[in-house]
């Protein structure tokens, strides 16, 4: 005779006041499936009747490469430059108003072009980096993000030109950047 076939047959003290456990848990098998069958179908669709995605305004975006080119604090320029060039000839003249650290790394244009930002300040220790960039629908998004000592940091009073050049691969769609600010602190 089987085990369990045994234990339902045989009546004990549970099984007097209403059955045993293995008949009470028999009882409730069919109930516990149609419940979990029941919760399982309702998040099947959890969409209301009817709807659509709205796929005219959905925003698609893919990450672009981007390598550094040149970074430095001394420019000849007096304003604000957020540019991207597409050609040798406007590079060339737009290079030599900066001076970076190393020289700039040489560009291919008929495969990359530059992104450049240049940020007048009153004084050293400000910092130009790219942080990421992608290209979104009708346009190409550069992110970057400008380093600045906090009140704490001792920096030359000098005015200076944080910036930073970086290649991407050539592209004639409208380039937009977007600056956030960072303070750093000198604490030690």
């Amino acid at each position: 005779m089987h085990p369990s076939k045994d234990l339902v047959s045989q009546p004990s003290a549970a099984g007097m006041a209403g059955g045993s456990a293995v008949e009470k848990s028999r009882l409730h098998r069919p109930l516990w499936g149609l419940c979990f069958a029941l919760l399982a179908l309702s998040t099947l669709g959890c969409e209301p009747r009817g709807y659509e995605p709205d796929l005219e305004n959905f925003i698609a975006s893919a990450p672009v490469s981007f390598e550094r080119i040149g970074l430095g604090q001394q420019a000849t320029v007096t304003d604000t430059i957020e540019v991207a060039v597409r050609e040798a000839a406007v590079w060339d003249t737009l290079a030599a108003q900066f001076r970076p650290l190393q020289p700039f790394e040489p560009v291919d244009f008929e495969q990359t072009m530059v992104l450049l930002v240049g940020l007048p300040v009153e004084s050293g220790g400000h910092t130009v980096i790219f942080d990421f960039i992608e290209k979104v629908d009708t346009a190409i998004v550069a992110y970057y993000n400008v380093l600045e000592p906090n009140v704490d940091c001792v920096t030359v009073e000098a005015a200076a030109v944080a910036f930073q050049a970086v290649r991407v691969p050539q592209d004639a769609t409208p380039v937009h950047f977007e600056r956030q600010i960072e303070r750093y602190s000198c604490e030690l």
